[in-house]
């Protein structure tokens, strides 16, 4: 018999192959899920590592600028391009503080024969575009910038997410993420011997400044010369996440279903870096001191701050209120949003509201030196309210400083385009006589205008009185130079019921009444708070305490409204009055020929007002970073981590 061979049968080979597939099974599975674990915590622990140093590279830089530029709004946006609905065609999303411009330190340089000056050789160096060398001291903004912003790896071709199929389908293309960038730039360029805008980097407006917050500057359009500054941007920037995997965008969707929330056809991003301005609510504005040693008054009780400064300036996106004393839940306050674009002060009432001081039109005006700035800043119309007026207090904000000022110079006030720049009120001192010289003086108390015949009438009429006889000048019935009423007018309807002089701010210039060479030249005269002598004068900031009954004083109370012939009204009852400026009243010595004319602020603020700011401040950036990071593994989920931190502009100019 012929030897059989001997092999496996089918069903022994299909038990092994069996057996084998369960035994690499249970060895496989776990080694790739151990894989893919590693690969997972490897990603995370990169992505915490990477946004640590990410943080702490930009916290330095702000710490140690001048400042940072405003990124509040569009001013901080930027234009991306993500797939829209049908997950092909991109559509453009714009995502707010994800811009941030740092001002650098200036830094000592010398400009010669058209370039820079290296101080390491001490020759030109045509390659500088900005000064280098030591920091300027004090710190102060210089011509170099450092801006961080989102943006394409490659911002010429579409964005491209191959990892987690929200967007778009799963592919095996490169990605084309998101990532951060970091330039230093120089918007302002100096060359052909003068100062220019960089349009290497940047679009200019229509006087050729450049536009440093157009939101799509790094958004390619198509054209070429788009194509060309989006080209310099890449030469001078360094990407400061990772190149690949890690994208620094996030689309809004359902865990469950992983499907994408849109707007239209437009998806709702999330950008995973934001560098916010720190938020400040209802802070209490601290009002600054009212009078100094050598300013005391009568009425130091009734005179109130007109500067208020909150802890950190650099504002933005500000609301400002301000609460009279006393105020309880549904009266009267003022109310102004600040803002770039418009700042306009709301006054309002339980009666109603209206906007009644444009911020914006007194701020231009007073920094561009146009006449009457506080006057093309009211809101006539809504002041016809008498309630509304009544309750009126405006003020300015130097937002920079962190800064309320409720007080304006009396020459801003005007509506005469004719008249000197220089409005202020201004009195004559009428001819040099005294009540004995000046013979009988008839008529009503309104025919004499000027300060020494009206005073002379005074004493000749009015015996029992003398000697407490004043030479005055009433400034509530002072118009200026082109006739505008005095903000002290006593008519409600005319002047503003809360406006007060601020202590100090008065200048009171005259005729020099000293014998001598000088006599009768223009002097500014100096304050006293007893009787005041030759070149003096005595001044009231707020109202005093009237009599509650004229008949003490022998005399009949006043009229309810000012009456220019009433003896009590014209020329007693001012004397409890804010604007009242006594002069030198000895009834032998006349004030010489000529004019008197008083500057001063007024302002709107009373005792035991209150100040409060909602505001954004840029001294404080709050950076809120995520790392999105997609592991090399087939899980579809990326690893994030996300961390917070808080910088201090030290530098901030205040």
């Amino acid at each position: 018999m012929a030897n059989r061979r001997r092999a496996f049968t089918l069903v022994e080979l299909l038990t092994v192959m069996f057996i084998t597939a369960i035994l690499m099974g249970i060895i496989i599975i776990p080694l790739v899920q151990g894989f893919n674990l590693v690969r997972s915590a490897q990603a995370f622990a990169d992505a915490q590592d990477s946004a640590r140093l990410v943080l702490d590279r930009i916290t330095a830089e702000i710490s140690n600028s001048a400042g940072v530029r405003d990124n509040s709004g569009d001013r901080g946006a930027l234009d991306l391009a993500v797939p829209g609905r049908d997950r092909v065609t991109p559509v453009v999303v714009r995502l707010r503080y994800t811009k941030l411009d740092i001002l650098k330190p200036a830094q000592e340089g010398q400009r010669a024969g058209g370039g820079f000056v290296n101080p390491n050789t001490g020759k030109i160096d045509p390659t500088l575009k900005a000064p280098k060398g030591q920091i300027v001291l004090p710190v102060a903004p210089g011509a170099t910038i450092v801006r961080y912003w989102i943006g394409l790896r490659d911002p010429f071709r579409p964005y491209n997410n191959p990892y987690d199929g929200l967007l778009m389908d799963r592919n095996g293309e490169r990605d084309n993420l998101y990532v951060l960038y970091r330039a230093e730039v120089q918007p302002v360029l100096f060359q052909a011997g003068g100062y220019a805008a960089n349009t290497a980097l940047f679009d200019v407006d229509s006087s050729g400044a450049p536009i440093l917050d157009d939101p799509a500057f790094f958004l390619a359009d198509g054209t070429a010369a788009k194509a060309q500054r989006i080209r310099n941007w890449l030469a001078r920037a360094t990407v400061v996440t990772e190149v690949s995997r890690y994208d620094m965008i996030r689309p809004v969707y359902d865990k469950a279903s992983r499907a994408v929330a849109y707007d239209g056809d437009i998806p709702r991003i999330v950008p995973l870096i934001e560098f916010r301005p720190a938020r400040v609510s209802s802070e209490p504005a601290e009002g600054q001191s009212a009078v100094r040693l050598g300013e005391e008054s009568e009425s130091i009780g009734r005179i109130a701050s007109d500067v208020f400064t909150t802890r950190l300036g650099g504002w933005s996106s500000a609301i400002v209120r301000l609460w009279p004393n006393g105020w309880t839940p549904g009266g009267a306050y003022n109310e102004a949003f600040v803002d770039p674009s418009g700042s306009v002060l709301w006054t309002r009432t339980p009666g109603g509201s209206a906007p009644t001081f444009d911020l914006g039109v007194y701020l231009a005006a007073s920094s561009a030196g146009a006449k009457y700035a506080f006057s093309r800043a009211l809101n006539a119309a809504a002041l016809g309210d008498p309630d509304i007026r009544a309750a009126f207090a405006p003020f300015w904000v130097e937002p920079e400083s962190g800064r309320v000022l409720a007080s304006f110079d009396v020459r801003e006030l005007g509506s005469d385009e004719g008249a000197p720049f220089d409005n202020a009120p201004t009195k004559d001192c009428g001819p040099q006589e005294t009540p004995g010289t000046a013979g009988t003086l008839s008529g009503q108390l309104s025919d004499y205008g000027d300060i020494n015949s009206l005073f002379n009438k005074v004493w000749q009429e009015n015996p029992s009185l003398r000697p407490n006889i004043h030479r005055f000048i009433d400034l509530r019935v002072t118009p200026n130079a082109d006739g505008t009423p005095s903000p002290l007018h006593p008519d409600p309807a005319i002047g503003f019921p809360r406006a007060t002089i601020v202590p100090g701010s008065e200048v009171v210039i005259g005729p020099d009444q000293n014998p001598g060479p000088h006599y009768g030249q223009p002097i500014r005269y100096s304050r006293t708070t007893g009787e005041p002598g030759p070149n003096q004068y005595r001044i009231n900031y707020t109202n005093l305490r009237e009599p509650d009954d004229y008949g003490l004083l022998g005399l009949p109370n006043p009229p309810a409204t000012y009456d220019p012939n009433n003896l009590v009204s014209a020329v007693i009852q001012p004397r409890y009055k804010a604007g009242y400026i006594q002069l030198n009243s000895d009834p032998n010595v006349p004030l010489p020929t000529g004019n008197i004319r008083v500057t001063y602020r007024f302002q709107f603020t009373a005792p035991g007002d209150s100040v409060t700011v909602d505001y954004d401040s840029r001294r404080i950036v709050e950076i809120l970073l995520t790392m999105r990071n997609f592991p090399q593994t087939a899980e579809p989920n990326p690893q994030s981590v996300t961390l917070k931190a808080t910088a201090t502009v030290r530098n901030f100019l205040r």
